[in-house]
């Protein structure tokens, strides 16, 4: 009898309290693909594969006939997670930047409003 790989895979998500949207975002797919996954019978070894690394869970129970635990083992331990909050910092820092480089253009008496790359920073 065949184990039913996407509900496999979701029974584990749901029973951890993973939140689906991180977990999309961590694979850079929709939430719909998710979704879609967890509804397929036979979901692939690398989708499966992919979702073990990134919940750096090893799925070799749940299917032994797939992996080997040590490749999996390997691989999870290998994986760093994301620091979002080191993401912000950048992105804050970048838009710092682009307003004391909007403030110098006015103060040096360039229009910067009439410029089309910083156009859309408005004035700030």
């Amino acid at each position: 009898m065949n184990k039913h790989r996407g509900k496999l895979v979701e029974n584990f998500v749901r029973k951890t309290g993973i939140n689906i949207s991180d977990l999309a975002r961590s694979l850079s797919v929709d939430r719909r693909t998710i979704y879609n996954w967890f509804k397929q019978e036979q979901l692939s070894e690398p989708v499966i594969y992919r979702i073990a690394v990134t919940l750096n869970y090893d799925f070799a129970e749940e299917f032994p006939g797939l992996f080997a635990a040590e490749d999996l083992k390997q691989r999870t331990q290998a994986k760093q997670p994301t620091d979002h909050r080191e993401d912000e910092k950048w992105k804050d820092k970048y838009i710092d930047l682009l307003i004391k480089y909007t403030h110098l253009l006015e103060n040096t008496g360039a229009n910067a409003t009439s410029d089309p790359k910083i156009k859309h920073l408005g004035g700030r």
